[in-house]
Formats: structure tokens, C-alpha cells, sequence
């Protein structure tokens, strides 16, 4: 079908399933409230029964869904549930939706055989198919004793079978296992021999279904096997470091990416105290959308280098500086206005770079704390002539009587309320007050 995700239509016999299948984000996994257990599912598979399957008239008055249909469904969706990756590999949730189009014998084995090639068809990276088979069982009884006399298994059980007999064996799994098991029994009980010989039938059975699925479709399809305008996924993996950044104030960052591609963002940590990288899952609308995003997510986990040159645009002027927002990280640093030329003048820093203004800056460090310092004048040439700005004495800039702007103090002498210098105009080390003269 070109409108969904994926889907699928499932024939064994004269029993049919249509499955198709839709994947969303995280966020649209369904919440489970229980005293015990997990608190939410990112599979779920609905399972409907209409009473055209079995030719009879529409069921009037009868609204919802039956327990037949609600108990079939979680048989389904259990055997399915295995295959569907971790979270941490494929942050995603996926719905199915089973509908019997005719019904013979056996429709949620046909729902599950449907629902694995339907999540192959919408790219899931399930590794194997699941097949599913149901076995029948006749046998007759000795009143007397209730020994078993003879029986007869009886695979891919159909629907008169299945009224008749004495039961029905719901098996599913790949060539490697079994995932999901029902029984249901007439008489009071079955020999344990013949439970285990209709396990052999099963699997047997099963892996002639597996082969036809396999024909249709041995292997998951990629992103790029599906239509441009279909909905697409993929996922990141970034470093844990860059996440608040890519979150972003109040979630400014990811609710922006949102907005402007129309995808949605998923972000999937690992366990407390587990290694790893986090994985941020990226579901769009379309092929165009996808990439869209992922180009703005991969923005956000790009690492600064001390001494690399980058593209900013002024975002704060402040009255001893700018804010630059750099690209294509979307980080912020400092550039401090001595920063921004070689020349001795006083800078005004609304006069020189107005908001919004674009320049390149260059890296000269980023502290522990994630601050940035920023230089324009790294990347210009130094004019012939131009002496360093000249530096504040320490300790006497607010005293009267000091030196504050007037440059280094002469060798060999201190401030009122300044530091010991060295013959140099440098520091001593310790730091050691003058005394001031009486």
C-alpha cells in the first residue's frame, strides 16, 4: 500500500490478514498503568475480527471489541514484541494493525505471519521473520481408564477442526525459537508425548511458512528502498555531553528543530552508570524532512577545537563585549572588545557589531565549565608599529593617587596600596603589599 509505513497481505489457505504497520516516536509509546510491571509499550498490535470474514452480517448493537479479538491481539503482539530492537538501538514505536479479511482457521497465527512481513516492509530492523502455525488434535478415550487409544495431529488447523477436535496449539516463532505459545483444550487433559510431538509438527511446519515469507521478503528495507514521500526514521548517536545542548533552555533547541522540519526528536539515554553514547531518534514526515533534521541534530554535536576558526553571528551586545552564537554547533562564546582589534582605541561595542552581524572568530579556549573565549584579532595581521595595550597594575586602580591606566609602574617601584614589583615591572610572587610612606 503506498500511503503506510509498511504493510502486508498474509494468505494461507482460505484464511487472509491485512496488516499494516505505523512507526512514531518514543512519545507515542503507550502508557501502561499498573502496580507492577513497565509503564509503557512501544509495540502494539490491534487485531480485528469483522464478521464478513466468515460471511455473516454486520453484528448490530454490539460496539467495541470482542474478548476474542482482544485476547488474539496480545498473542500477536507478544510473539512480535521480542523482535522489535531496544530502545537504545532504535528509539521508536510501532503500531500494528491486523485486520482478517477471511478467516478459515487460525487468523491471529495469519496476524502474526502478517505483522512480521509488515514491519520488514516499513524498514524495522527485525533480524528474523516470525512464522506461526496452529496444530489440531483428534483422539479418542477409554472411559474406562481415560487412556489415550489413538489421536491423529493435525497441522495449520481449520476452522472445522478447530470445532470439532480436541485442540488448538497456537505456535509462533523464527527458525531459531518459539515466541509466543496458546493452548486451548477440550478435554481435561493432554498426554505430555503428544504435546511434544505436536511441537516437532509445528516447527516443521513452521519453517515451510518462514520460506514463503523469506520469498516475499528476506530482509528489512532501507531508508533508501522507500519512497521519497513516504515517512522516513533514523537515529544518532551523540555524546552524553551534548545533550543539554541539544535540548536546549526549557527545551528551546529540540522544540525548534521540531518546528521547523515538522519531525519529531526522541532522545534515549543509557541505564545510570552504563558507558555509552545516547541515541536521538529522528522520525519525519518524508525523506526531505528527515534529512532536514538530522542535519540540525548533527549541528548540535559537533565538538569545538581550541585554535579552529568558526562562522558566528553577534547575539547579545553587552557593554564590554558580544555574544557570538557560533555555526554550526549553535554554541555561544565570548568575544571580549580587546579581542576585537589590534589598535589601541576604546572600543563602543554597539558601534562596531550590531546584532545579528556575521564574522568569523577564531577558538583560543574552552574552559572545563563549557565557556568559550572568542578572538577576531587572531585572524588579522598585525599592523607595523602597534604596541600591546597596556595593562592595569594590580591592586591600586580604585586608590587615590594610583596609577590605574597610565600603564606598567617604573621598574623598581610600587603604588599607594599596590604590590612589590620586580625590576621588570612584573609581579612578585608571593604577592607582597608596599608599605606606604610616612
Amino acid at each position: 500500500m503506498p500511503v503506510v509505513h509498511g504493510s502486508s497481505l498474509f494468505e494461507r489457505g482460505n484464511t487472509q490478514a491485512l496488516s499494516t504497520v505505523a512507526i512514531g516516536s518514543l512519545k507515542d509509546a503507550q502508557r501502561l498503568d499498573a502496580p507492577v510491571g513497565p509503564t509503557s509499550k512501544r509495540l502494539m498490535l490491534h487485531y480485528t475480527f469483522p464478521s464478513f470474514s466468515v460471511n455473516e452480517p454486520p453484528r448490530r448493537g454490539k460496539g467495541g471489541v470482542s474478548r476474542r479479538e482482544v485476547g488474539h491481539g496480545a498473542l500477536a503482539e507478544k510473539s512480535l514484541a521480542c523482535m522489535l530492537p531496544d530502545a537504545d538501538t532504535w528509539p521508536f514505536a510501532v503500531r500494528i494493525s491486523a485486520e482478517t479479511m477471511e478467516s478459515n482457521g487460525s487468523s491471529s497465527m495469519a496476524a502474526v505471519c502478517g505483522g512480521s512481513l509488515a514491519l520488514m516492509d516499513a524498514g524495522v530492523p527485525i533480524k528474523d521473520h516470525v512464522g506461526a502455525i496452529s496444530v489440531g488434535l483428534v483422539m479418542d478415550e477409554d472411559k474406562n481408564t481415560g487412556e489415550v487409544s489413538r489421536y491423529e495431529l493435525l497441522s495449520d488447523l481449520m476452522g472445522l477442526e478447530d470445532v470439532l477436535g480436541d485442540m488448538d496449539f497456537k505456535i509462533a516463532g523464527t527458525r531459531g525459537g518459539i515466541t509466543g505459545i496458546q493452548l486451548d483444550c477440550k478435554p481435561a487433559g493432554i498426554p505430555l508425548a503428544i504435546l511434544i510431538e505436536a511441537l516437532s509438527v509445528s516447527s516443521a511446519s513452521r519453517q515451510l511458512v518462514i520460506d514463503a515469507m523469506e520469498a516475499a521478503i528476506p530482509t528489512f528495507r532501507s531508508q533508501e528502498d522507500i519512497s521519497p514521500t513516504q515517512p522516513h526514521f533514523a537515529n544518532r548517536k551523540i555524546d552524553r555531553t551534548n545533550v543539554g545542548k541539544l535540548i536546549g533552555p526549557s527545551g528551546k533547541n529540540i522544540k525548534g528543530i521540531e518546528e521547523t522540519t515538522g519531525c519529531k526528536v526522541s532522545i534515549q539515554e543509557p541505564q545510570p552508570g552504563v558507558p555509552g553514547d545516547v541515541t536521538v531518534g529522528i522520525y519525519g514526515p518524508d525523506k526531505k524532512s528527515l534529512d532536514a533534521a538530522l542535519k540540525l541534530v548533527d549541528c548540535f554535536s559537533v565538538v569545538l577545537e581550541r585554535g579552529r576558526t568558526y562562522t558566528g553571528k553577534v547575539a547579545e551586545v553587552l557593554s564590554f563585549g558580544w555574544v557570538i552564537q557560533l555555526e554550526p554547533s549553535g554554541d555561544r562564546g565570548l568575544l571580549h572588545c580587546t579581542e576585537y582589534s589590534h589598535g589601541p582605541e576604546r572600543i563602543e561595542t554597539s558601534d562596531y557589531l550590531p546584532m545579528g552581524e556575521e564574522l568569523q572568530v577564531k577558538v583560543l579556549d574552552v574552559d572545563g565549565g563549557g565557556k568559550i573565549k572568542l578572538s577576531r584579532k587572531a585572524l588579522l595581521p598585525v599592523p607595523e608599529g602597534t604596541l600591546p595595550r597596556p595593562r592595569t597594575p594590580l591592586g591600586g586602580g580604585m586608590r587615590r593617587g594610583s596609577s590605574a591606566g597610565t600603564g606598567a609602574s617604573p621598574p623598581g617601584t610600587a603604588t599607594f596600596g599596590g604590590f612589590k614589583r620586580n625590576e621588570d615591572g612584573t609581579l612578585k610572587r608571593p604577592l607582597e603589599r608596599e608599605k606606604p610612606e610616612k
